[in-house]
Formats: C-alpha cells, sequence, structure tokens
C-alpha cells in the first residue's frame, strides 16, 4: 500500500501499416520491445511534458522528489499470449479497492492496525502494525485525483477511432462489425436451507429508538 506510481498497458501485437490496408505484425510473436529503452523514453517524455506544459506541477515534484527523473525506471514488458489471461487480471485489479479484507488481520493491544504483506523480490508474508493515521494515508495513495480515470482506450482502441477497428476486426477475424456488450445481471441470491431462488418482497425502512420516526 505503499505510493508507487506504476501505469499497467495492454498492446494488441498487430498495427495497420501506413496505407492502412494490410496488417503488420512482430518479427518474433513473444517479443515486441525491450523493457529498458522504453523506460527511459517514457520517463524522458513525461518529463519534458511535465517541464512544458506544467511547469510549476514539474518544479514541485522536483522539490519532494529530487531523484525522481534521475533513477531507473522499470518497464516489465511480457507476452501474454491471446491477451486474455492479461485482460481478465486487469479487470479485476483495475475495479478492486487497494486491499482486500483478507489482509486485515485486526488490531493490536496498542490500537495499531495489523495489516497482511508480502515482501518484495521473495513474496514472503509478514504483518506489519500501522497507526490509523498511516493506514488512511497509504490507503488515499491509492485514491485517483479528480479528472483522472481507471482507464483509457488509444490509437485504433479509442472510441473515435470506430472505422479504423472496424477494418482491423475485418482483416483478423473476418467479421464486419463489432460484438454487442454483454449485460450482466444482479445475481440472485438463493435460500440457504433449500436453494430456491429467493424473490424482494418489499424493503422495511430501518426504525430508530423507542418515540422515534423512521
Amino acid at each position: 500500500m505503499q505510493h508507487h506510481p506504476h501505469v499497467h498497458v495492454v498492446i494488441p501485437g498487430v498495427v495497420l501499416d501506413l496505407r492502412g490496408k494490410r496488417l503488420r505484425f512482430p518479427a518474433k510473436p513473444d517479443f515486441l520491445i525491450h523493457g529498458t529503452p522504453l523506460a527511459n523514453r517514457f520517463r524522458n517524455r513525461l518529463e519534458l511534458a511535465l517541464k512544458t506544459d506544467h511547469p510549476q506541477l514539474h518544479s514541485r515534484l522536483l522539490e519532494q522528489h529530487p531523484q525522481v527523473f534521475r533513477g531507473k525506471w522499470v518497464a516489465d514488458v511480457l507476452h501474454t499470449g491471446s491477451g486474455k489471461p492479461a485482460l481478465r487480471y486487469l479487470a479485476r485489479y483495475v475495479f478492486r479497492s487497494a486491499l482486500g479484507p483478507g489482509r486485515l488481520l485486526g488490531y493490536d493491544k496498542s490500537g495499531n492496525i495489523r495489516l497482511l504483506c508480502h515482501e518484495s523480490g521473495t513474496n514472503r508474508p509478514h504483518v506489519i502494525a500501522l497507526s490509523v493515521d498511516d493506514f488512511l494515508k497509504r490507503w488515499l495513495t491509492h485514491v485517483l485525483p479528480k479528472g483522472f480515470v481507471r482507464v483509457r482506450h488509444h490509437g485504433w482502441m479509442s472510441g473515435a477511432a470506430r472505422k479504423t477497428r472496424l477494418l482491423v476486426r475485418a482483416l483478423v477475424c473476418g467479421q464486419l462489425d463489432e460484438p454487442k456488450p454483454v449485460l450482466l445481471e444482479a445475481p440472485v441470491p438463493c435460500c440457504p436451507h433449500c436453494g430456491a431462488r429467493m424473490k424482494l418482497l418489499a424493503t422495511i425502512s430501518p426504525r430508530g429508538p423507542p418515540g422515534t420516526t423512521p
């Protein structure tokens, strides 16, 4: 739960040529680009964009973290096959909270929150104790700033590139239209005794102490 800014990017292993008529695939099916030059270029381009468009933010960032653009940045480039496992992982990762209930182990005698963690590199589990203020501070580092969104689509995956996306689908899959979205219905609870599907008959408003109105 410590501050560790990072971005997950899913890149399809196919592009259209300059004329937009043919598909081009990587020379090696399981390799696209080296991670080290990608990390360096991303770091340099980000610093240049901050300097140009947000100089005050760039100056404040350097005051708080002087080595942020001088240290080593990491780009972990992995081949995911068809991409379905990566999309399933990111779907769970993007919309869940910073931690699951299984990591909260209660509190100690001093009132500190006991949190289950895993060591970086070894993945060994261990327990740390955080004060309430420290716990809330770490939690709030995972709240997106105003104006940020969790998921963005670029290139021919963006909403404005429907014609290009349809062309890619036609060339790759032989399909001329996009699939219709699947609407997931809310799960219907079942009776814990007989297993039958339950039906909502009425909603009872909460009542306060005697003598008060709901």
